[in-house]
């Protein structure tokens, strides 16, 4: 019997377009952002010339967007790579960090010092209005997925 066999795109290809959406995503999160920067000052900002363009964006740019853009980049090769090393491990192509309770484990991890700091205030009030553990108060609670 003749079944028509799936087209597949050639491995080329697909690197070529994914790094042509990978570079297009990149300079469009260093360009992009709540105040009006043109492409030009942008790639302006990137190169070292003196005096090309205003100080606040070339601030604006090396020390915020740029920063940013490569933290997400490597935020994302990183879960990229601990996913494919977890779906080789268990050799099922649908692994998903469900399966052995990371999740539960970082939910877990998240909330336990929420309860601790709470069972340790109604015992000794006094020392945790000291700004170190304010401090941390406030890192629980902005940590809490709500």
């Amino acid at each position: 019997m003749n079944t028509p066999q799936a087209r597949r795109l050639p491995v080329k290809w697909l690197l070529l377009v994914s790094a042509a959406m990978l570079y297009i995503a990149t300079v469009s999160s260093v360009t992009l952002g709540p105040m009006d920067i043109s492409f030009g000052d942008s790639l302006r900002a990137l190169l070292p010339i003196d005096g090309a363009i205003p100080p606040h964006v070339e601030v604006i740019i090396q020390q915020v967007r740029l920063p940013r853009t490569l933290m997400a980049l490597a935020v994302g090769a990183i879960l990229a790579l601990c996913g494919t090393v977890m779906q080789g491990l268990f050799r099922n192509p649908l692994a998903d960090p469900g399966i052995i309770g990371v999740s539960s484990g970082a939910s877990l991890g998240a909330l336990s010092p929420s309860l601790c700091l709470a069972a340790l205030r109604q015992k000794v009030p006094c020392c945790l209005n000291s700004a170190p553990f304010q401090f941390l108060r406030l890192l629980v609670v902005r940590s809490l997925p709500f």
